[in-house]
């Protein structure tokens, strides 16, 4: 039992193995945003003791309870995600189902429908916009969110034997469909905006490999350099001919491979006024050999960058 014991700990106490890969920029600012609402629940949990103790919310232990039990649940959800390195589960049906539960335990055991986390739903409809892996249902979160809220709302009062207050609910519920209204909105401008640069992204990735195989076509040297002088692209033809791998010329400066540094200056000096340039020029290959080209250069803009 002991061994076996030591062995649970053992998960948590024993450094892991460092795993390397790259986070998408949606789920790096996921997990900032979960380490921030993290910090708030924590914050959350000591006033509502404190206020407890107080006796300024004298709704009784279940309650309590129920709001301690769903939003440490979800804090030990979070603490779990980041020590295992998997980010993505934030983006998990459980993640969302425990966001909704420490919003709606929260809202219990701080006033019911007069407790002011009652925008935590708000917050909620348009957060979960970025959460979402493919594409966001604003329109299901906020029923969701309605029949969790009136259900749990209801429940309490009947609970509590106490008068229904159906202009509050009434008026919480206009709001709660008010915003996620404007949370489908900006949905459809995200989407959008989302699948626009998805499209971009494609055509400059095909745009850079029809000009990689237009290169390579190329029977002759073709090196591409940049407007600091620094090459970026180059075909096989002119890796053969200077005895270089492609990694190796790759963020070369262009005039560190000709013989005259000085005269090869004023050549790209006058290039920069011009745009172009045509001029004989000596290379030098890898293994120090002198080879006569004639030097040929035309600029060109891509992206709003010069080449």
């Amino acid at each position: 039992m002991f061994s076996r014991l030591k062995r649970y700990l053992s998960l948590w106490v024993e450094e892991r193995e460092q795993v390397s890969y790259t986070i998408p920029e949606e789920l790096r600012i996921i997990t900032s945003l979960e380490n921030l609402f993290l910090f708030i629940r924590y914050v959350l949990i000591f006033i509502v003791i404190s206020l407890y103790i107080t006796g300024i919310f004298p709704e009784g232990y279940l309650v309590f309870t129920i709001f301690f039990g769903c939003v440490m649940s979800h804090n030990l959800f979070v603490h779990s995600v980041l020590y295992l390195n998997k980010p993505e589960l934030f983006t998990s049906p459980l993640s969302y189902a425990l966001h909704l539960l420490s919003i709606t335990s929260s809202i219990l055991a701080t006033g019911y429908e007069n407790s002011p986390l009652f925008t935590g739903y708000m917050l909620f409809q348009f957060i979960y916009l970025l959460y979402s892996r493919k594409k966001s249902h604003p329109a299901v979160t906020t029923l969701i969110i309605l029949i969790l809220y009136n259900f749990s709302i209801i429940g309490a009062w009947s609970a509590r034997g106490i008068t229904y207050s159906s202009f509050v609910l009434l008026a919480q519920n206009g709001i709660l469909i008010f915003s996620g209204i404007t949370a489908l909105i900006l949905n459809f401008h995200y989407q959008y905006t989302k699948e626009r640069l998805s499209e971009m992204e494609q055509e400059l990735v095909y745009s850079q490999s029809v000009i990689k195989s237009i290169i390579e076509s190329i029977r002759t040297p073709v090196i591409i350099f940049d407007e600091t002088e620094i090459i970026v692209e180059s075909n096989s033809h002119t890796l053969s001919l200077l005895n270089q791998s492609k990694n190796n010329l790759t963020g070369k400066r262009i005039r560190s491979l000709f013989f005259d540094d000085l005269m090869m200056a004023d050549f790209l000096s006058l290039l920069k006024s011009t745009g172009e340039l045509n001029t004989d020029a000596v290379l030098i290959a890898e293994d120090g050999t002198e080879i006569p080209v004639q030097f040929i250069v035309r600029r060109f803009y891509k992206n709003n960058k010069q080449f």
